[in-house]
């Protein structure tokens, strides 16, 4: 009787065991189809390897960095730039030149939210919207920018189509420089800009473009040839030329173009 009753009771226990394994539910944090959803995709640039070429994005503040693209199929090529959502914001053009001197960058264009285009008419600057900001009508080719300290770009020429011109921020235009020949420039300094023109000497511009302060060898009987103007401080600037003994030079002048002291023998 006893043993017929341990037998009853084991059967019970055994029951129960297989009831409880069969009503398990399954951990479903464990299943990594369902866990998927948690991932983070980086929004931060657009795909853009639908275009045969393009730049990295030029820019750090939110919504106004951009990108020059470049289109090939069966109508030409074109180029144009898009935001970093991917939307076109300066249209795709076969009229846009690039620079045919930096092809790692042909369409290096772009500071302080402001993009200098190239085309075969215009000198054209856009924002980083796409709106137009100025114009100027040019004889073409590409022109290289330089963004100065005040907002104002310098827009330099090449020895194909030498002008060169300055975007004013002050007034959103476009002025012609006096000059065709190559030209560079420092930042400004006390209102003025230098910029050594080839074989001409230094021309200071103001803050509206208009040249302040010519230095060529009209300029004083001891210059043979202008070599280089430093940037005012103090009212004061520093010239390096070459003397009429065919040794070079350097003096002070102030913003007549006047000696401040006696010209120093450079070793340079």
């Amino acid at each position: 009787m006893k043993r017929k009753i341990l037998l009853i009771m084991l059967c019970g226990v055994m029951i129960f065991s297989i009831t409880g394994c069969g009503s398990k539910e399954p951990n479903n944090n464990s299943n990594p189809e369902e866990n998927s959803g948690n991932s983070t995709v980086n929004n931060e640039e657009a795909d853009l390897s639908q275009y045969y070429d393009h730049s990295n994005f030029y820019g750090d503040i939110l919504d106004e960095r951009i990108a020059w693209v470049e289109q090939r199929d069966y109508n030409g090529t074109k180029y144009g730039y898009v935001n970093d959502k991917g939307e076109i914001v300066i249209p795709l053009s076969d009229e846009i030149i690039i620079n045919l001197d930096d092809l790692n960058n042909p369409l290096n264009n772009y500071a302080n939210g402001k993009v200098v285009v190239s085309t075969i008419d215009n000198i054209i600057i856009y924002d980083t919207k796409g709106n137009i900001v100025a114009q100027y009508e040019t004889d073409g080719g590409f022109h290289k920018s330089q963004t100065l300290s005040n907002g104002n770009i310098l827009i330099i020429g090449n020895s194909i189509y030498p002008n060169s011109y300055m975007y004013i921020e002050s007034t959103n235009e476009i002025i012609k420089l006096p000059y065709t020949h190559d030209l560079s420039c420092n930042d400004y300094s006390e209102g003025l800009v230098a910029c050594q023109i080839d074989n001409v000497g230094i021309s200071y511009f103001d803050e509206d473009g208009k040249e302040a302060l010519k230095i060529d060898v009209s300029s004083n009987s001891a210059y043979m040839t202008v070599l280089e103007g430093g940037n005012f401080e103090g009212g004061k600037a520093n010239i390096k030329f070459q003397g009429r003994d065919y040794k070079i030079y350097t003096v002070n002048i102030d913003n007549n173009g006047n000696w401040l002291d006696e010209p120093i023998e450079s070793n340079d």
